[in-house]
């Protein structure tokens, strides 16, 4: 049985996909798109992977600043749909499918669900540590001139993972087992996916990567000095500074380190995401320059 991440990350995108999403989204989308369109190479060719359901960047002005655009993701269907919501001319567009590391053709998931079902986590480590990541049949072809990464990080593997998780009947310490592995196999995807994104690019081309970072309650005190604080860079650093010698990295924290010390002449900026009625994220978002 295949297709299992493109069908979770199916229903992870339709779960969003609505008008008062869109709405709430107006101005991080906006916020997004200026920074993408201040760093991209104008009039080049330009790829969005993990494009999704286009709610976090205006296609439309990245369009007008490149000579051809590719959305790359491993949910097709949805991203065909968020073109057509926004009624948006395809002549330059083109989508095409892709699954990183192979993981949905190697069925990676259909293999973890046997173990957390016979409860077998040395079976799953061994997995997931010997696992090699693979060419897809869903793989990009061409390099670009400027190359965008949505807020892929916090979505890939893990949420999958905590769902299989959720709905087993290991109690919490043997969650807490199976849980540590599966982080280690995403630090190392993450940076597979990095090592991918580079390739996309041309020599000296310019990749523009965001992920949330942190998550906040909309009725926890500290969001109200954050939304005071959010264009105040030294303030935000310190912020998250103090977060990650508590905590360390996340995923989201994670990928963006990764990607940005690959990159050369790395500028970034912090934003806030109202996600949704209950939670707002903080998301950081980085350009550089290929080596």
């Amino acid at each position: 049985m295949g297709n299992c991440i493109e069908k979770f990350n199916s229903v992870l995108n339709n779960s969003v996909c609505s008008g008062e999403i869109y709405q709430r989204w107006f101005d991080y989308r906006a916020s997004i798109t200026k920074f993408a369109v201040s760093n991209m190479i104008n009039g080049g060719n330009v790829i969005i992977v993990g494009a999704g359901n286009l709610f976090d960047i205006n296609i439309e002005e990245i369009s007008a600043n490149s000579t051809g655009i590719t959305l790359a993701d491993i949910d097709v269907e949805t991203v065909a749909k968020g073109l057509a919501d926004r009624k948006i001319e395809q002549q330059k567009i083109s989508i095409v499918k892709t699954d990183f590391g192979g993981m949905d053709s190697n069925d990676i998931f259909n293999n973890i669900d046997e173990f957390i079902n016979s409860d077998d986590a040395a079976g799953m480590k061994k997995l997931l540590n010997n696992y090699t990541f693979g060419t897809s049949e869903y793989s990009v072809k061409g390099t670009f001139d400027t190359v965008f990464l949505s807020s892929v990080y916090t979505q890939m593997f893990i949420p999958q993972f905590l769902e299989k998780l959720r709905t087993s009947i290991l109690n919490e310490e043997r969650k807490s087992v199976f849980l540590e592995t599966a982080l280690s196999f995403s630090a190392r995807l993450i940076a597979r996916i990095n090592g991918e994104i580079i390739d996309l690019g041309k020599k000296d081309a310019t990749v523009c990567a965001w992920s949330d970072i942190l998550e906040y309650q909309n009725n926890d005190n500290a969001l109200q000095d954050i939304n005071r604080y959010i264009e105040d860079e030294e303030w935000m650093d310190s912020l998250y500074n103090t977060y990650f010698g508590n905590y360390g990295h996340g995923l989201g924290s994670y990928g963006i380190s990764n990607l940005a010390d690959r990159l050369v002449e790395v500028g970034y900026k912090w934003m806030m995401w109202p996600f949704d009625e209950s939670r707002s994220l903080i998301v950081k978002i980085i350009h550089g320059k290929i080596k």
